[in-house]
């Protein structure tokens, strides 16, 4: 998929009307195609290609079109026709191809024309290279009212500071007019994506883009109410952390050294700041899970030499037990006020708050960044496997590893929860969530299904025995001789009971059920991916169906009578493989 060969991938982008035409045409037209290019031996390009627009304004009656691409030229010059199936309808688009410096992918310039309608304009559009590891939608909106869904070129209202949305049809509802901003008429356009090709451009670019949407939501400890940080209050969390946690490094002399930093506390709001602020700081995070044995963190310890040890105030006595403090180590306590940035008091000496790391940090006026730039083969975290088989092994994951390269359509607002006290992957999502300027619902097993009604999440991440509670609870609503009217109040109350607008899930981390998943998919109109995958390789199937360009080979293994042809020991090959483990130079 190279230059030199052939250009494949999914084009977005938008369209746009010449200014003299602005009032009297859609302003925005977006652009989705899916499409390849590939050089005969005469050096001209062809191009083919398909896609559909939904919704057309310029031709009524005709909700959803269809079209193919065909183009000829050269990279400079190229010119593809847009030709409408059912309809005599074609659009010309003419303008050249080139490679964008800081983003390594290509994108598509130029004028459209429609010479029957008399309209022109000009266009762009840039390639997402075709990844098997990921799934590729329109981008939708949901309606805060009604809770329909808009597409792209459609009509809202909506609100710019905070992104609240609503159809033409519920602008006018007590919810909408409640809102505390105005609503503006708009067009939906194509989703805003924060770019960068490291860890920190990419946080960086984020708080910058998204800086009014909502970030992290949770339901605070005193009144029970819900409330959302906005990017623009982490960011002011992680910068301070980051200049308190530099100058420190800069005081002990090991500024000129990467700093690694030991993360042992549950997820919270003051967790994901603290650890977006280990990246900013361009530190090695290694996120611990608290209910580790003690031998276990004992050899980690050994492992690391941590410059920082953010710790939950419930894991202290854990870590006291097996740990001398010294001058050189940071030991960093989020007390249970902490958690959600209320103000907390130094809990030992030898220590510092939250609190006080924040409010020193807010002071200073030092750079955050490191000297030396990162790299596709920096290392910029350690995440634990399950320890299935002994100590928990420290999976080493690169930059490349952990900035998605990828440009994948969500919905907005994407919002989802966060349930587990402890998550090992959580920084890799929270890359993922920083990228498209989506939001994280904060919550715990034991108040769970109470928060979700209030967070109401788009999309739902379960344990296939989630899943399955899930389902068990429907079929006790269903008695005696149950009708089809029934099952489909029971469903549409348990749709309700999770907030009433979850459209996507996943589910993963073992086997789920054919039954199971038919009741997600049809009762509980949910989208659900049953997925397949570990720590060191990601996710190598959807659906029971591998990626492209995952190998997977059986290998024999004589003390369990497995003979590697039907059953063996599981061997893959992914573009997603760690590089190996920490402490073990024989499987790195």
């Amino acid at each position: 998929d190279k230059a030199s060969n052939s250009l494949s991938g999914i084009w977005t982008g938008q369209s746009e009307p010449a200014a003299e035409l602005a009032d009297f045409l859609i302003p925005i037209n977006p652009i989705r195609w899916c499409a390849t290019l590939f050089r005969n031996k005469h050096d001209i390009w062809h191009m083919f290609g398909s896609g559909y627009f939904d919704d057309s304004a310029d031709i009524p009656n005709q909700p959803l079109l269809f079209f193919s691409l065909d183009g000829k030229g050269t990279l400079d010059d190229m010119t593809i026709i847009k030709k409408y199936v059912a309809v005599d309808y074609t659009i010309e688009y003419r303008g050249k191809i080139s490679r964008c410096d800081d983003t390594e992918s290509y994108v598509f310039t130029g004028n459209w024309s429609n010479t029957q309608a008399g309209s022109y304009g000009f266009f762009r559009a840039v390639r997402c290279q075709l990844n098997p590891l990921l799934t590729y939608r329109l981008d939708i909106c949901i309606c805060a009212v009604c809770t329909n869904i808009l597409n792209p070129g459609d009509n809202r209202w909506f609100c710019d500071p905070c992104h609240f949305t609503t159809c033409p049809g519920c602008n006018l509802n007590e919810l909408a007019l409640a809102h505390p901003h105005k609503l503006e008429p708009h067009v939906l356009p194509t989703q805003k994506i924060a770019q960068g090709s490291t860890s920190v451009e990419l946080i960086n670019n984020a708080f910058k883009i998204f800086a009014s949407s909502p970030f992290v939501g949770f339901k605070s400890q005193e009144g029970g109410q819900l409330v959302w940080l906005a990017y623009s209050d982490i960011s002011s969390k992680c910068y301070a952390l980051a200049k308190y946690w530099k100058q420190f490094l800069l005081n002990k002399n090991r500024n000129n050294t990467r700093p690694s930093i030991i993360f042992l506390a549950d997820t919270s709001p003051a967790y994901i700041a603290s650890l977006l602020a280990g990246l900013l700081c361009q530190a090695v995070l290694i996120p611990t899970n608290g209910a580790v044995q003690l031998d276990a963190l004992t050899h980690l310890l050994s492992e690391v030499n941590p410059s920082i040890i953010v710790i939950g105030e419930q894991y202290l006595d854990k870590l006291s037990s097996i740990i001398v403090p010294n001058s050189n180590t940071l030991i960093m306590i989020i007390s249970k006020e902490e958690e959600q940035f209320q103000i907390g008091k130094s809990i030992q000496k030898d220590s510092i708050s939250l609190t006080t790391a924040l409010e020193q940090g807010a002071k200073l006026q030092n750079d955050i960044l490191s000297d030396a730039p990162l790299s596709n083969d920096t290392i910029s975290a350690i995440l634990s496997t399950s320890g299935s088989t002994g100590h928990p092994k420290g999976a080493i994951f690169t930059e490349d590893l952990l900035v998605p390269k990828d440009q994948f359509t969500l919905i907005s607002p994407f919002i989802r929860i966060d349930y587990q006290p402890f998550d090992p992957v959580l920084v890799l999502s929270l890359m993922s969530t920083v990228q498209y300027g989506s939001s994280r619902g904060v919550t715990n097993l034991k108040d769970m299904w109470d928060d979700i009604r209030d967070i109401k999440p788009t999309s739902l991440g379960l344990s296939p025995a989630i899943w399955t509670f899930l389902y068990k609870t429907y079929l006790r609503k269903l008695t005696g001789n149950v009708t089809d009217e029934q099952r489909e109040n029971a469903a549409r109350e348990m749709q309700q009971s999770l907030g009433g607008r979850v459209i996507t899930g996943t589910s993963g981390g073992g086997s789920i059920s054919s039954s199971i998943l038919s009741f997600i998919r049809n009762m509980l109109k949910i989208d659900v991916v049953d997925m397949y995958g570990c720590r060191e390789c990601g996710n190598i199937s959807r659906d029971g169906v591998l990626y492209p360009g995952i190998d997977v080979k059986l290998i024999p293994v004589p003390d369990l009578n497995l003979d590697g042809e039907t059953e063996g020991e599981i061997c893959i090959h992914s573009p997603r493989m760690i590089s190996g483990y920490l402490g073990i130079d024989k499987h790195s």
